[in-house]
């Protein structure tokens, strides 16, 4: 395992926070590899920190900057309450959910013009799925405004 001072060695003070100068992952959080493994950064501070976690915990930081490796800065959390956290304070973001479904939406099966179609047609779901080539739970959904919501039409007055 790499020494406490070579993982520091790696970091830049910004504030009372730690920044990490060095490998991201995909998600963009530090990472390191040793032992022919990829390991999360904080991870294997906070093992050198002394900070207490139970298995399944991971580490987060309560500055909310993902490349911060502060020791007061850190603490474990259940992957349940860091997924509720994150989707209050992000996946909620309406401006970001049309974000996600514009690009997801380049590489569906349907353009919004369809998709309007299944919602206004009064044909059944199955011959509906059948036209688009789409399943019946796909169409019941956007019937619903589960899928393919209008998020032009905010009280925001767009996007």
């Amino acid at each position: 395992m790499p020494s406490l001072q070579r993982l520091l060695s790696r970091t830049e003070e910004d504030g009372d926070c730690l920044i990490w100068k060095a490998t991201l992952n995909h998600n963009g959080y530090p990472t390191i590899r040793f032992s022919q493994k990829t390991w999360n950064v904080r991870t294997v501070i906070g093992l050198h920190y002394g900070k207490s976690k139970r298995k399944g915990d991971v580490y987060t930081t309560i500055c909310k900057n993902k490349l911060c490796l502060a020791e007061g800065h850190m603490r474990a959390v259940s992957r349940k309450v860091l997924a509720e956290k994150m989707d209050k304070s992000y996946a909620s973001n309406p401006v970001r959910a049309a974000k996600i479904s514009e690009s997801s939406r380049k590489r569906g099966k349907l353009s919004v013009e369809k998709a309007n179609l299944i919602r206004l047609s009064h044909d059944t779901q199955k011959a509906l799925a059948e036209r688009y080539g789409v399943s019946k739970r796909v169409v019941w959904e956007i019937k619903r405004g589960i899928r393919w919501k209008d998020y032009k039409s905010n009280f925001w007055g767009g996007l």
